[in-house]
């Protein structure tokens, strides 16, 4: 692996790092913020509009990323004019999904009566009239970051792009509770959000044409017979976050009903810290995405198997001892997060850190499909796999009247995706799913070996036992 790829590793690493601390930042800063000062009633209304024009995001179809990912394809072999025509047919798309929906939603959100339908008390008709088209349309200019982004990790800069685009979100949230701060309400609070969006966005797009003039903003090269060809695996970028989200929300409906709301509360909760190892191996996973789409542009399958074992070993692995810290420090968080009013349920926590592991391998494994926009089918599968966790979870909860059989059923979704996406990854990449399974275990010696050029990928299976034994 070359240094040119190990700074941009590094680099993507840390700006990967950065957003999760700016995360953790607007969630730590921002909540007390806002109930201080609005108070619960208030601040619980403004929640629920904020959540509303996410949906919006959606209107994208998941072509961001899929043409990020074939610039970066293309760019890698030389291809500048490919990239072009990429760059700025997904401007002009981007550009007329956002006027249209501009054109026919936010009208709507203005003379809808949503006040009356969301029973809102605490904030005025003419209040959420305002907010809400405000909220709305800082979602559909953030579309452009997306633009930006491509650009950036096409470039070889997915770490600046990462970490300039965080830094903004990170602005956003501070004009929106000094606005708070000043007493300007919910309406001069969204504005504010919404304006330093406009301005970052702006500057962004603007700071990556200056730094590579080649980009250029445009609609000449706009060919939409190329965005006809990646809509399979775009569609497929948009399937992955709908079903984790009807998995998500199905397994609350279930136990709420079921159970009812105390369990809902048990569950929810868990279930996000556990998570917290999968946010961690996201850092990884994502920082090798635009490494493996620039080394299948230059042909290099070597430095791809390289990047994809690299990371499946080390998600694995840090997955496993974040899993294994949150086990013994699982019931002081707990209580000191929810001020001891919710008990740990044992049982449900384990299995939950257990499907957390295995969220853990698939994600890195998912990541290079994307990379490669070969998703199609993974996202299918996925679909599938979160259906089933749903039924299952539906099942056992009611036979046996326990929250901790929601966990089970995750763990099960979770591993039966992780064995496809390592099948399928490992196919594309040229590497049986033993060798896969073998340099998984290992976790000094695989990896290096199959890596230095010795020959083991063309080894039989039969002679796998020397990855256990590392490089000489």
């Amino acid at each position: 692996m070359g240094s040119a790829v190990r700074k941009r590793l590094w680099q993507g690493l840390s700006a990967n790092a950065y957003g999760t601390i700016v995360v953790v930042v607007v969630q730590l800063a921002g909540v007390p913020i806002l109930l201080h000062v609005w108070g619960v009633k208030l601040y619980g209304e403004w929640l629920v509009l904020f959540a509303i024009p996410a949906y919006l995001s959606l209107v994208n179809l998941g072509y961001s990323l899929s043409v990020a990912n074939d610039m970066t394809m293309r760019v890698a072999r030389g291809d500048r004019e490919g990239a072009l025509v990429a760059f700025q047919s997904l401007v002009v798309l981007v550009s007329v999904t956002v006027t249209v929906a501009a054109l026919v939603l936010l009208p709507l959100l203005y003379f809808l009566p949503i006040a009356g339908w969301l029973h809102l008390t605490a904030l005025a008709p003419v209040e959420v009239h305002v907010v809400l088209p405000l909220l709305a349309g800082e979602v559909l200019v953030h579309l452009f970051g997306g633009v930006s982004s491509a650009g950036f990790r096409a470039t070889g800069e997915y770490g600046l792009g990462v970490a300039l685009e965080n830094t903004i979100s990170l602005v956003q949230y501070a004009a929106l509770w000094a606005a708070v701060i000043l007493g300007f309400g919910p309406v001069g609070a969204a504005a504010a959000f919404f304006v330093a969006r406009i301005i970052g966005g702006v500057g962004l797009l603007g700071y990556l044409s200056h730094r590579h003039s080649w980009l250029r903003l445009g609609v000449a090269r706009t060919r939409f017979h190329y965005l006809r060809g990646l809509f399979a695996p775009s569609l497929a970028n948009l399937m992955l976050p709908i079903a984790n989200a009807l998995r998500n929300q199905g397994l609350v409906i279930v136990i709420g009903a079921v159970l009812g709301p105390i369990a809902v509360v048990v569950f929810s909760l868990l279930r996000t810290l556990t998570r917290i190892s999968l946010h961690l191996t996201a850092i990884i996973s994502h920082a090798t995405e635009p490494e493996i789409a620039r080394a299948e542009g230059q042909k290099d399958h070597l430095l791809q198997r390289r990047l994809y074992l690299t990371g499946l070993q080390s998600n694995l692995w840090f997955s496993a001892m974040t899993g294994l810290i949150l086990y013994f420090i699982g019931d002081v968080v707990l209580k000191l997060w929810t001020q001891g009013r919710v008990t740990m349920d044992h049982p449900l926590f384990i299995w939950l850190l257990l499907s957390g592991v295995s969220a853990g391998v698939w994600h890195v494994s998912l990541s290079t499909l994307v990379a490669l926009n070969r998703q199609t089918r993974a996202a299918l599968v996925y679909v599938a796999c979160a259906g089933l966790t749903v039924g299952i979870a539906f099942t056992l909860v009611v036979a046996t009247g326990r929250v901790s059989e929601a966990g089970l059923a995750m763990l099960i979704g979770d591993g039966l995706f992780a064995g496809y996406v390592l099948w399928a990854a490992g196919r594309i990449m040229g590497t049986p799913i033993g060798l896969v399974l073998a340099s998984l275990v290992n976790p000094v010696g695989a990896v290096q070996q199959v890596m230095a050029g010795r020959g083991i990928l063309r080894q039989p299976m039969h002679r796998l036992g020397v990855f256990f034994r590392g490089p000489k």
